[in-house]
């Protein structure tokens, strides 16, 4: 049952973020991974979480992106649309979970995607990611259950949210990850998220499909490493170029280090950084340095983790630093343009281009009378 109020004071707990799978490093995984995993599709979309908590007589609700909590009326890829649509079957499935408890927060974590699928977007869906086709609408797949701050056994969660008729992201692969890898190419692998969920052919595009996710299926007795998600990105998609590949090109001077490291801030890193925000927080002036900064720091995350200072002392980091926040600036007022020009009407398009317009035509008026003028001065000196 549902409280009236939509409101808890439950706090924001982001999903925990996922290890780099390293295809360097594939010896040691294959060590790491005694006990058989699950391989699920990772779905290129935005990062959200529904949570409920039992108030003592009925469930309270709260709606989330991967930075802060959502309120009804803030626009973010349909996801109170989607909220209200799945809210049966989501408050059954935690009234199952509650086991008669008085305490008790769920919280379900999952992946908003879709509203493009070829040329076709569905009447006021919203396009979660441009790069990939799952389907014209905006539409949920869950990957996590935590019950008062414990997540549960994956095969278990899979299992409970299918038997509530809630989507989960595509499982792939189920067995021994020694076997899974030998034959594996990520870059060959197709999603299946349209013909899964709708049965809709998967559209052949350069970045149709981001890569998967690997995860131990035996919680109970994995332990250390082997308890990390792992994900497995396809070339176009990863942050870090290196990571995909098994012997990284070595680097054998000061300057092909800068390159190296100046190379990890891109257009990936910029759509992940803003998939995890709602769009009034990206388009807030005021938050513009902000972002820019925690794009600069995700970056220098990558550079320190790939280049350490114990094997790379003589790495100019505070020139990193720099040259880093020189292209994130204007990549993230670029992305930003986009943004606007893509939530834009054809009305709204063709307004902007006229004025675009008169701007252009107004420079070039004001170009061509300072040329008149240099013409002239060069007519009376000769």
């Amino acid at each position: 049952m549902l409280s009236s109020s939509t409101i808890s004071t439950t706090d924001h707990r982001p999903y925990n973020s996922l290890e780099q799978l390293r295809l360097s490093q594939m010896s040691k995984l294959l060590e790491t991974y005694t006990h058989d995993v699950i391989v699920m599709e990772k779905i290129h979309g935005s990062n959200i979480q529904y949570t409920f908590t039992w108030n003592g007589t009925t469930w309270d609700y709260q709606i989330g992106s991967r930075k802060r909590w959502v309120s009804n009326d803030e626009k973010f890829n349909n996801v109170q649309k989607i909220h209200k649509e799945l809210l049966p079957n989501l408050l059954a499935l935690c009234d199952e979970l509650r086991n008669d408890e008085e305490d008790v927060v769920i919280r379900f974590y999952g992946e908003v995607f879709g509203g493009k699928y070829g040329g076709e977007t569905a009447p006021g869906a919203i396009v979660t990611q441009r790069e990939v086709n799952y389907c014209s609408h905006n539409d949920v797949a869950f990957f996590d259950i935590v019950r008062n701050g414990t997540a549960m056994p994956i095969v278990r969660a899979i299992d409970m949210l299918e038997n509530h008729n809630l989507k989960v992201a595509p499982v792939i692969y189920r067995g021994n990850f020694a076997n899974f890898a030998s034959s594996f190419n990520v870059n060959e692998f197709k999603s299946v998220v349209s013909d899964r969920f709708y049965g809709l052919p998967y559209l052949n595009t350069p970045k149709g499909t981001e890569g998967v996710i690997v995860r131990t299926m035996h919680e109970d007795v994995a332990e250390g490493d082997e308890l990390l998600v792992m994900k497995w990105k396809q070339d176009w998609a990863v942050e870090n170029r290196r990571v995909n590949q098994h012997s990284p090109a070595p680097v054998n001077n000061h300057g092909e280090l800068i390159n190296a490291a100046v190379d990890m801030i891109n257009q990936n890193r910029i759509e992940s950084y803003a998939s995890k925000h709602v769009q009034a927080d990206l388009t807030n002036p005021r938050m513009l340095t902000f972002h820019v900064k925690a794009i600069v720091t995700d970056t220098m995350k990558d550079v320190n983790e790939e280049f350490p200072n114990a094997e790379y002392p003589e790495l100019n980091r505070r020139l990193i630093n720099k040259k880093i926040s020189q292209i994130a600036f204007p990549m993230f007022k670029e992305y930003l343009r986009n943004l606007e020009m893509a939530s834009m009407t054809p009305e709204m398009r063709i307004r902007n281009l006229d004025i675009e317009g008169n701007k252009l035509s107004a420079e070039a008026y004001t170009l061509s009378q300072r040329l008149e003028k240099l013409q002239n001065r060069l007519a009376i000196l000769g």
